[in-house]
C-alpha cells in the first residue's frame, strides 16, 4: 500500500471502521475509546498514512497554527516565554510557529503582512518596536495579539514593586551607591519602568547620581561595557534591567579580579535558568512567565473563537524578588580596592 498514497479511507477499511471515527481518534475533538485510538494510530504507521493538511483546513476552516513574533532567540527571557506559550497552547491543541523578524519595524511589519495569509489562526506580536494598533492594522484580518500591550483582558506588571524589592533589600545592606543597567526595550518605546521606580527610590533616599544609572540593549555585552562604567562611578552594587545583563557584569568582575559579592552586589531580573547556572548563583526578580503565558494565551484564544459570552479579567502580576548568593553587605574598602583593581 505504500506505492500509493494512503488515505483516510484505507485506514478505515483496514480497521473496518468507520472514516469519522478515524477522524475523531486522530483530532481529539469527539470521544473515542482509549483503544480504538490506539489501533488507529497503530494502523496509521503500519500504513504510511500522512493526513492531507490542506484538506484539513478546508474542512475545519482552521489550520491549528498559531504564529508567534519575535525578534530574535538570544534573550534567555524570550526563550522561557516561548516554552511556556507552546505549553500552554499545545494543551489548547494548537502547535506554535516562530517567525524572526529582528529589531526592524519595517522588517516585523512586512513579516506580519506576509503571515496575516491564512497561514495561522492566530497571531501573537512580541516585537517591541511595533505597537498593537500598527501590528493590528498590518494583520488585518487574521486575530492578533500584541503581547502585554492589549486592552481587553489586559496584564499589568507592577515592575515598581519588584524593583522596590530590591533596592530596600540593598539599602539594607548599606549600600549608597547603587548602580542601575536600564534597557530601552522593556516599555517598548517609553521610559523603562525599572528605571522610573530605581530613580524615584534613589532620590527619595537623597542619593540620586545620574552617574550611576546607564542604558543598555538587554545583551551579556552591553552588562560587560556598563559594569566598567558604573564601578569607575563608585557603584559598591548594580542592579541590572536582566539576567543575561547582570551575568555580562559578572562576567567582567571576573576578568578584573573582582569579587562578586564581596566588592560588588549583582541583582538580575527575570529569574531565568541564567540566575542559576553563573557563579555566584544571581538574586534575581521573579516576573511569573508562566502565569504571564497563560494568560496570553487564554486572550489570544478567545480573540481567534470570538467569544463574548467568556469575560477574560485583566491580571495583575507582582513578581517577587529571589535572593541567592550574588549579593552582601557593602564594603568600607570598596572603592580603594575596585579603582586599584582596573586602573
Amino acid at each position: 500500500m505504500r506505492d500509493k498514497k494512503v488515505t483516510i479511507n484505507d485506514v478505515a477499511r483496514y480497521l473496518g471502521v468507520s472514516k469519522s471515527t478515524v477522524s475523531h481518534a486522530l483530532s481529539g475533538k469527539r470521544q473515542i475509546s482509549a483503544e480504538v485510538v490506539e489501533k488507529v494510530h497503530k494502523a496509521i504507521r503500519e500504513l504510511g498514512y500522512q493526513p492531507n493538511f490542506a484538506a484539513q483546513v478546508m474542512n475545519s476552516h482552521s489550520t491549528g497554527l498559531i504564529g508567534v513574533l519575535v525578534c530574535d532567540m538570544r534573550n534567555a527571557h524570550t526563550i522561557r516565554l516561548i516554552d511556556e506559550l507552546a505549553k500552554h497552547l499545545k494543551e489548547a491543541n494548537y502547535s506554535m510557529t516562530l517567525c524572526m523578524a529582528g529589531h526592524d519595524e519595517q522588517s516585523g511589519l512586512e513579516m506580519i503582512r506576509k503571515v496575516s495569509n491564512g497561514m495561522f489562526d492566530g497571531i501573537l506580536n512580541t516585537l517591541p518596536q511595533i505597537s498593537a494598533e500598527k501590528a493590528a492594522e498590518a494583520a488585518g484580518k487574521t486575530p492578533l495579539l500584541t503581547y502585554l500591550r492589549h486592552k481587553k483582558g489586559a496584564i499589568y506588571v507592577d515592575y515598581a514593586s519588584g524593583v522596590r524589592q530590591v533596592m530596600e533589600y540593598l539599602f539594607q545592606l548599606g549600600h549608597k551607591k547603587i548602580g542601575h543597567i536600564a534597557t530601552r526595550f522593556r516599555q517598548f518605546g517609553e521610559e523603562d519602568p525599572c528605571f522610573t521606580a530605581y530613580r524615584d527610590l534613589m532620590r527619595k533616599q537623597g542619593l540620586f547620581q545620574p552617574e550611576l544609572t546607564c542604558l543598555s540593549s538587554g545583551e551579556l555585552e552591553s552588562g560587560i561595557s556598563a559594569a566598567e562604567y558604573l564601578v569607575r562611578a563608585g557603584a559598591t552594587a548594580i542592579f541590572a534591567c536582566n539576567d543575561e545583563t547582570a551575568a555580562g557584569v559578572i562576567q567582567w568582575a571576573h576578568a578584573n579580579r573582582i569579587r562578586i559579592p564581596d566588592d560588588l552586589s549583582v541583582v538580575g531580573f527575570d529569574n531565568t535558568q541564567l540566575a542559576k547556572a553563573v557563579y555566584p548563583p544571581l538574586t534575581s526578580v521573579e516576573l511569573f512567565v508562566e502565569k504571564i503565558a497563560e494568560h496570553t494565551v487564554k486572550r489570544l484564544l478567545e480573540q481567534i473563537h470570538g467569544d463574548k459570552t467568556t469575560e477574560i479579567s485583566p491580571v495583575i502580576i507582582t513578581p517577587r524578588m529571589v535572593l541567592r548568593d550574588s549579593t552582601a553587605p557593602a564594603s568600607k574598602q570598596h572603592f580603594n580596592k575596585k579603582e586599584k583593581r582596573i586602573s
